[in-house]
């Protein structure tokens, strides 16, 4: 009996299907409801946020910002 070379890679493949998580990509405007708990959210104004949070707002004025 000949076992088919698919056959002998496919134990290699398992762990990574069983690792495979949801990732939601959003900003603040758009939240996520009615999550799993196993869902990662990615904010994507999140560093935009956190500049905001550290420096205030920046002036429009290209110079004196």
């Amino acid at each position: 009996m000949k076992i088919s070379p698919l056959l002998l890679y496919l134990p290699l493949l398992l762990p990574l299907a069983a690792q495979a998580a949801t990732m939601v990509y959003t900003d603040a405007q758009h939240p996520p409801s009615n999550l799993a708990a196993d869902t990662q959210v990615v904010w994507l104004d999140g560093p935009e946020r956190v500049q905001t949070q550290l420096f205030g707002p920046l002036s429009a004025d290209p110079q004196q910002a």
